[in-house]
């Protein structure tokens, strides 16, 4: 007779193995999503002289849309799921994420790429700290240690009171905060991946198109990098950057879609170690375009911002087990 006890032990095995699998599927997932955006990086960077930001932002927004409603469509989702999506907390959300990526590319313009990244890498400590808050999560001592160790080697990165200290890299801090808070929210979400792309994608566009017109009125020039990243005048682009504008587009559509995918299925803190993994794709994409070579004091601050991460996820593991 054959036992269909839901307690069973083969129960328990089969169980196990699928959230295994889907855990596998969502690293994968998760490491695919951050190669598009490296390499999405990079090209944004080698615009940073020529345009600006919130145009970049606005073609890429335009190009993207129609691709993202399709991949909707293809899902057999309608727009009436887009309606009836958790409408605040989506676009709260994706506000999150227009905030993460203009710092991030206004930092990116004035830093060296595997820098950016290394600061970038404070994202999952800013993830731990907002469980508390936002998903009503226990930390203990152990991963409250852990994190402020991770600053600690943020601290060394930007190295504060030295003489080379570099403005922008408040900015990378301030991207991390705005892409923690994206990641706390996609966890408090039952959204398909497909809706929210689209949902991120129309309030990228919506800020776009409202703070585009108040900076590019403000025209600094030959103040920071950054802010003249920011406040640029819009130029119409030759049809080759268009393209690769186009190209952005097609890569952060995909990559939105496969990073809520990673995220909705699988727990954060079993995804949480594998971002680190972006900084292999930063050091080769940094040497390769701009000859960047890693000092030893970014290497030790990156080292303490990992291994505070990884401590955190070993931690949240052992608790759960």
């Amino acid at each position: 007779m054959l036992n269909r006890n839901p307690f069973s032990s083969r129960s328990w095995v089969g169980k196990i193995r699928n959230s295994q699998s889907q855990t596998t599927k969502s690293i994968v997932l998760l490491l695919t999503a951050f190669f598009i955006f490296s390499i999405a990086d990079a090209i944004v960077k080698l615009m940073s002289s020529d345009y600006a930001v919130l145009e970049i932002v606005t073609i890429r927004s335009a190009f993207a849309l129609p691709i993202v409603i399709l991949i909707l469509l293809r899902s057999k989702l309608t727009f009436e799921h887009v309606k009836n999506a958790t409408q605040p907390t989506q676009f709260w959300r994706g506000f999150a994420m227009f905030s993460a990526y203009l710092f991030f590319f206004l930092a990116l313009a004035a830093l060296p790429y595997s820098l950016m990244i290394g600061i970038f890498f404070a994202g999952p400590l800013f993830i731990t700290m907002l469980s508390v808050p936002m998903l009503g999560e226990e930390v203990g001592w152990r991963r409250w240690t852990a994190v402020l160790v991770g600053f600690l080697g943020v601290l060394i990165i930007i190295n504060p009171r030295g003489s080379t200290f570099e403005p922008a890299t408040l900015l990378a801090i301030a991207a991390a905060f705005s892409y923690a808070i994206s990641i706390i929210l996609t966890r408090k979400m039952e959204d398909t991946a497909q809706v929210t792309a689209v949902w991120t994608n129309l309030v990228y566009l919506l800020f776009a198109l409202i703070l585009s017109p108040l900076f590019a009125s403000l025209s600094f020039e030959s103040v920071h990098p950054s802010i003249e990243f920011l406040t640029k005048a819009w130029t119409m682009p030759p049809l080759l950057d268009i393209g690769l504008i186009a190209l952005l587009a097609i890569g952060w559509g995909g990559g939105m879609v496969l990073l809520s995918s990673a995220y909705r299925d699988a727990p954060v803190a079993s995804l949480a170690p594998f971002e680190y993994f972006s900084m292999v794709y930063a050091l080769l994409l940094g040497y390769l375009f701009w000859n960047e070579i890693p000092t030893l004091q970014m290497i030790a601050g990156v080292v303490l911002i990992i291994g505070s991460g990884l401590f955190i996820v070993y931690r949240e593991q052992q608790l759960e087990d």
